[in-house]
C-alpha cells in the first residue's frame, strides 16, 4: 500500500481524480488506488463514483465506513489512514501514515510526504486501520 502511494509522489493534485501515477489524483483517489493495489476493495467507493460532483469528499465516506475500525493515535502504524477535519468536525482530507510522524498525501499542488500535523491542515480527526 505504501509503495503504491509513494509511486504517486509528484503527481499533480486535481479534485475528483483517482488516476494513475503521473496523471492526476486527489487525497481520496490516492488512498483508493493504494488500497486497490494492496488487495482491498473499498466498494462502493470507487474512482468512477469519485468523479461525480456529489462524491468529491470520499474521505468522509472512508471515515464513516464501519468496516474500517478506528484506532487510537498512540497505536498508529504505517498503512493506517489519517483523517483531517475543518476545525468543526467535518472531514475534509485523508492521508496514509508512513511512520516517523509522517504521512503521504495528495494535497495541492502535488503528492508529497509531510508531518502528520503540518500547519496547513492541522486538525487531525482520527485514525483508521484497514489491514
Amino acid at each position: 500500500m505504501i509503495q503504491t502511494a509513494k509511486s504517486y509522489l509528484g503527481t499533480t493534485y486535481r479534485a475528483c481524480w483517482a488516476g494513475a501515477p503521473g496523471t492526476y489524483c486527489d487525497c481520496s483517489g490516492l488512498v483508493m488506488q493504494s488500497l486497490y493495489a494492496a488487495g482491498y476493495d473499498p466498494h462502493p467507493i470507487s474512482p468512477k463514483r469519485h468523479a461525480l460532483p456529489a462524491y468529491e469528499y470520499e474521505s468522509r465516506n472512508f471515515w464513516s465506513d464501519s468496516r474500517i475500525p478506528t484506532i487510537p493515535a498512540r497505536e498508529r502504524q504505517p498503512g493506517d489512514l489519517v483523517f483531517y477535519h475543518n476545525g468543526y468536525g467535518t472531514v475534509i482530507h485523508i492521508a496514509i501514515y508512513i511512520g516517523d510522524n509522517k504521512v503521504i498525501e495528495e494535497w495541492p499542488p502535488y503528492c508529497m510526504i509531510k508531518p502528520v500535523d503540518w500547519s496547513i491542515r492541522p486538525y487531525v480527526l482520527g485514525y483508521k486501520r484497514v489491514f
